[in-house]
């Protein structure tokens, strides 16, 4: 029943005439695009917008228009899905190009190779005045040399195999940082300390499953490292659900920007305690260590710490807050962003396709993602990982089937709608993480 009432992704067409110059390069490119909004708008224009700045994925395009329209049909009204439009344009736009590729006889990844954005390149047809720094080609560089190692080992395999065929591709992503609404783009937290030495965090970022509350307790441990030298034992850090009792006026957590405003938020908020703290920490860290003769004992020169902070009646709770700096695109004078930065992901992928029966098994994925400077890495890991199978069983697996006359859905259990399992991961399956890459940050207030 769920499925059957609850908004989809959106369902895209996109006509388009694509032209590549004697080089190979995608010189112009000229799409029409058309979304399935179902009966009502809900966020469906949101939704095409962020497909049109979305459509040139990674790729310098010299000319380029685009169009979109919102489709009024008689499906249940569809919504908001991860990846909010992107994935359905990078879908478009990688299709294009192969089939641009193949009808010029040149091999795909070179026409990629060819396309690609530079350093410091304006983005989205040069509508976005965000520019790169340089962790795109330094990404596509890696994957291009383990490409080319991986096509050797394919054309062998498929020389010797008659029964099964093998194929390997690479492929870049943008994604975009922030809301192209100003005032979304803001966040806050609510930090206390009790006498017995716990901390307990309150953020307006809402961790859904994608490990927000671990990387929270990691920035606000960093921070109290950073200022006070201690470090405090991770499991006196509680992350308490998102209620609006404690952080009013939160904004979705979407837009890739839980991370960057909850974060800061939370650390603005563990920065303010830290500091009423410091002054006592000299003579905190003297008297512990001739009381216990304990000179590097973290936890007891925090918990002397707040129990001295008490005693001196220093307020232990604080807020945090942070913004992103305006940037939001404006229709009107055709300036402006639609991302505070941009984050970058190369894929290299494996496929083996038994060729009577049209199954196929994804031998090896190597999945290459800009993270910045990664607060948790095993979360971001983990993520990446998520996310790859999550996108697998969009494209080969969950299909929608409606109604052509009433609109309703038909695969609607697990019965009619198949979701990836352990046997659809990939058999040779590697993240790697440039973890050196610029790490942008909102403004903290």
């Amino acid at each position: 029943v769920d499925m059957a009432i609850t908004g989809q992704r959106h369902e895209f067409r996109c006509d388009y005439a694509i032209a590549l110059d004697g080089g190979g390069r995608v010189a112009a490119l000229d799409a029409e695009l058309y979304a399935n909004a179902g009966w009502t708008r809900d966020l469906s224009v949101a939704t095409l917008e962020v497909a049109m700045f979305s459509l040139d994925n990674c790729y310098d395009i010299g000319d380029m228009r685009v169009r979109g329209h919102v489709c009024r049909t008689n499906h249940v009204s569809n919504t908001a899905m991860r990846g909010f439009g992107k994935p359905e344009a990078v879908a478009i736009i990688e299709s294009a190009l192969e089939n641009a590729a193949r009808r010029a006889g040149v091999a795909p990844v070179a026409v990629r190779t060819a396309s690609l954005y530079a350093e410091r390149a304006l983005v989205g047809g040069r509508q976005d005045e965000t520019p790169l720094d340089g962790a795109l080609k330094r990404l596509w560089q890696e994957g291009l040399s383990e490409f080319k190692r991986a096509r050797q080992n394919v054309d062998a395999f498929n020389a010797r195999s008659a029964a099964h065929k093998r194929g390997v591709s690479l492929m870049p992503v943008r994604n975009n940082v922030g809301f192209d609404v100003d005032e979304m783009n803001q966040s806050g937290a609510l930090l206390h300390v009790y006498s017995d030495g716990s901390v307990w965090l309150s953020s307006g970022a809402v961790d859904m499953g994608q490990g927000l509350h671990a990387k929270l307790t990691e920035i606000v441990k960093k921070e109290f490292k950073s200022i006070l030298h201690i470090e405090v034992d991770p499991t006196l850090i509680n992350v308490a659900p998102t209620t609006t009792a404690a952080v009013p006026n939160a904004a979705p957590t979407a837009a890739v920007s839980g991370n960057d405003l909850g974060g800061h938020a939370a650390r603005n908020a563990a920065y303010t305690i830290a500091k009423r703290l410091q002054p006592l920490l000299q003579a905190t860290t003297t008297v512990t260590a001739a009381t216990t003769g304990d000179d590097d004992g973290d936890n007891s020169k925090w918990l002397a710490l707040v129990a001295r902070a008490y005693k001196e009646r220093i307020p232990l709770s604080a807020t945090g807050f942070c913004t992103m700096p305006p940037f939001a695109y404006n229709w009107k004078t055709k300036k402006g962003s639609f991302a505070y930065y941009h984050i970058f992901g190369v894929a290299l992928v494996e496929v083996e396709l038994d060729v009577s029966t049209g199954s196929h098994r994804i031998e090896r994925a190597l999945l290459l993602q800009d993270v910045g400077s990664s607060v948790h890495v095993a979360v971001d890991v983990g993520q990446i990982e998520g996310g790859f199978v999550q996108g697998t069983g969009l494209v080969t697996l969950e299909q929608l089937v409606w109604a052509p006359r009433d609109g309703h859905l038909r695969t609607r259990n697990v019965s009619t709608y198949k979701l990836p399992t352990h046997d659809d991961v990939p058999r040779q399956f590697d993240v790697a993480l440039l973890l050196d890459g610029v790490d942008e940050a909102g403004d903290g207030a």
